[in-house]
């Protein structure tokens, strides 16, 4: 593989010495959402079932298993249901508003589908296990039913009207297919878990049975033929234990990648991250050679409980897992969630997600992603710029929520989730519950080129919600659905450097607020004429302020990752997470300041030990001040992409434009902030003053950073701009100086 590490871990670290952690504004859509089902039980039915894929036109297609003998069916190769649960397989208009074709399939048993893949054609490629002596095969490498269940695979062709090849694949006990991939070859490459020490073998990497006896298992990797004719190889893997295969995808050059859960302690491993199995259960990463005859890395995956992982995709060679983990010792790096939130004692899970570098078995992130309730991580994807997206189903009520579509738990059950996380694995884009007023589970996941997220799971909800929806009803006791999810950001979103962050820039206690910098790559704060120290580490937010209540503004730091304030020389402790704003001011009026972040995805205020309230909706820049002089700050809103102001118990009101940087303060003496705008494109000041007189003033110019504050130490608010290309500073009516780098953020208020 090619050997991109490196370059990757070079442009992090770019990254993180020129720049705080990314913000991300906008909004989160959904562009339709439907049931598909009839009068019985439809879906996914149990962990994994069923799956999703998307052509080019945006057409989706949706599969599972149906027990309904009205199962909405159009164009269908068997327009019938012919026993308790067949396979179905549906293809919806880009608009999912109609279905283009709907077909079950199967025999006069018991019939399962776990995953669908399309090729290039538009050719539906399905994978599953049955237990029917009769279910239909065509062009078939196995033609007879074999055993207690054999794993089946079928290809229809692009009308839905008829299949192309579909086979048996097993031995004399039971087999389970549980995903398929299918490359530019249309050859298709199957994995699953095998109980049967017959199963077909064709150019194996392990040739013979390992797991002991039927209530053990292997895992098994199979590859066929483009007409389904022949394998082009068949695999056990595993070792004396149970294993399990439960999804598999393609690299760039050819081999083949598999991940899915392991008891055995001797399960084959090569150029490991992790050599031994570490709980009852872990999860395992594989990559095997392009003609599978070679592990090329083969890693346990786990801390000190179950581990499993349920999905896996390959982008630039990079693999890309999720699961769910029950370890508090689940291995993290870099990453967004780097604590375990579940519960051993009620058997609680957290969901995950890893990328890992086959070529020298190192992670480059990972990352728990869950709440104090039961997560499962079924799907994960990648879009054209590295970032991840992934989707399961959460009983958390506090499951983390940024830029949310639906921001709490629907029920005291089960609600589907979606997230977008960034390349580097390190923040939430968005996340959102998504559910109604019973058990729903997300459990399939596809991306199209546009970045637009299709989920499907099953639903018992019978106001799960839906939109544009092809089927608007709640049809059965479980029913399949489909949402497709769109995400828009701000066009015009606020470099977290031009917010003010801070309480007070007087760091000395002289009534004057002094020109100051904070070093990111560094951690250095550098005061003009009072010296430099460094303080906190590269990616904490500044967050000064006057916590000891003294008249002096403390140096003071918020970082994401972990949530920690650490004021200088005084304190520390944890409040907060990632993608929160700090927003520390003296909200109860007792002279100090008070810790308090801004949750920009949903709009909550989080102020420590005094207040928990939602004010503003996603994407909104705080500005808490004292707006109608009252001596203590009211919580505050600006809404960028409008000029529309909130401040809370006192007004709303229009003031500025889409761009504009907020920038309220006490400009005119009167004892209260007054609404005031900066635009970067032209310099431009303008502000509500008493009695709704404006001003307005320019000062400054494209790229420079506003800093208003009380520079003269008269109680007047001098406008101010800190200009980073050259580190110069202007202030009104009062200097011009040189104090600073290009990648310093202004620390003054």
């Amino acid at each position: 593989m090619i050997k991109c590490l490196d370059i990757l871990k070079l442009a992090l670290g770019i990254l993180q010495v020129l720049s705080l952690p990314s913000i991300s504004y906008g909004v989160v859509s959904v562009e339709y959402s439907s049931y598909l089902g009839g009068s019985s039980f439809e879906g996914h039915y149990y962990a994994a079932m069923g799956g999703i894929a998307i052509d080019t036109e945006g057409c989706a297609y949706v599969s599972g298993i149906s027990g309904s003998d009205n199962y909405p069916t159009q164009d269908a190769y068997q327009s019938s249901h012919i026993y308790d649960s067949d396979i179905f397989v549906s293809k919806l208009s880009p608009s999912g508003s109609s279905l283009i074709y709907s077909t079950y399939l199967g025999g006069r048993n018991s019939d399962y589908n776990f995953s669908i893949r399309i090729d290039v054609d538009d050719r539906a490629y399905l994978v599953g296990s049955t237990s029917s002596i009769d279910f239909p095969t065509v062009n078939a490498y196995q033609s007879s039913y074999a055993g207690a269940g054999d794993a089946v695979v079928t290809k229809l062709s692009s009308s839905g009207s008829y299949l192309l090849y579909s086979t048996y694949l097993g031995g004399i006990a039971e087999e389970n297919g549980y995903d398929i991939a299918v490359d530019s070859d249309a050859r298709a490459y199957i994995t699953g878990d095998v109980h049967s020490n017959d199963f077909p073998t064709f150019n194996a990497y392990q040739a013979h049975y390992g797991g002991g006896d039927i209530w053990g298992g292997d895992a098994f990797v199979s590859g066929l033929s483009s007409d389904g004719s022949i394998l082009h190889y068949s695999s056990y893997l595993g070792g004396a234990d149970r294993d399990y295969g439960r999804a598999i995808a393609i690299a760039s050059d050819g081999s083949i990648c598999v991940v899915g859960i392991t008891d055995s302690g001797d399960f084959p491993i090569y150029n490991a991250y992790q050599q031994n199995i570490r709980g009852v259960g872990d999860a395992y990463i594989v990559n095997l050679s392009k003609n599978g005859l070679e592990i090329q890395f083969a890693t346990y995956l786990g801390g000190n409980d179950n581990d499993g992982a349920w999905d896996i995709v390959v982008q630039n060679d990079l693999l890309y897992v999720t699961g769910e983990t029950f370890s508090n010792d689940f291995p993290t790096l870099h990453a967004y969630q780097s604590s375990y939130s579940g519960d051993h004692y009620p058997n609680l899970a957290d969901a995950y997600l890893i990328c890992i570098n086959p070529e020298n078995a190192e992670v480059v992130f990972s990352s728990y992603l869950g709440g104090n309730g039961h997560e499962y991580g079924y799907g994960i994807r990648t879009d054209r710029k590295g970032n991840l997206y992934v989707i399961g189903c959460t009983t958390s009520e506090n499951f983390p929520t940024v830029n949310a579509y639906q921001s709490s738990i629907s029920s005291s059950n089960t609600d589907a989730y979606a997230a977008m996380i960034s390349a580097s694995g390190s923040y939430l884009i968005y996340s959102t519950y998504f559910g109604g007023n019973s058990d729903d589970h997300g459990q399939n996941l596809a991306i199209d080129s546009l970045g637009c997220i299709y989920m499907s799971g099953d639903t018992e909800s019978d106001d799960f919600p839906t939109i544009n929806a092809y089927q608007g009803n709640y049809a059965g006791n479980i029913d399949t659905f489909i949402s497709k999810f769109r995400w828009e950001p701000s066009p015009t979103p606020t470099p977290i450097s031009q917010i003010v962050t801070i309480e007070s820039g007087d760091y000395n206690g002289d009534g004057t607020s002094e020109v100051a910098v904070f070093r990111p790559s560094s951690a250095l704060w550098r005061i003009q004429d009072a010296g430099s120290v460094c303080f906190g580490r590269n990616q904490d937010i500044p967050a000064s302020g006057d916590y000891a209540g003294n008249g002096t503004s403390e140096i003071a730091v918020f970082r994401p990752s972990s949530g920690l304030w650490a004021v200088r020389s005084l304190t520390r402790f944890t409040f907060g997470t990632w993608g929160n704003i700090p927003v520390p001011r003296d909200y109860d009026a007792d002279g100090s300041a008070d810790a308090a972040i801004f949750r920009p995805g949903d709009g909550v205020w989080d102020v420590r030990d005094l207040t928990h309230i939602f004010f503003g909706r996603a994407g909104d820049i705080p500005v808490p001040a004292d707006y109608n002089g009252s001596g203590q700050p009211e919580i505050a809103v600006f809404r960028p992409s409008s000029g529309f102001w909130a401040i809370r118990g006192f007004t709303r009101l229009w003031f500025g434009t889409a761009g504009d940087i907020p920038v309220p303060a006490d400009y005119d003496l009167d004892g209260t902030a007054e609404m005031a705008i900066y635009r970067p494109s032209t310099g431009l000041w303008a502000g509500i003053l008493t009695g709704d007189a404006q001003t307005r003033i320019h000062l400054g110019q494209e790229g420079d950073i506003p800093v208003p504050a009380g520079y003269a130490g008269d109680d007047w608010t001098q406008p101010a701009v800190f200009r980073p290309s050259s580190g110069l500073w202007a202030i009104r009516d009062l200097t011009r100086c040189w104090f600073g780098l290009p990648s310093d953020i202004p620390v003054t208020k």
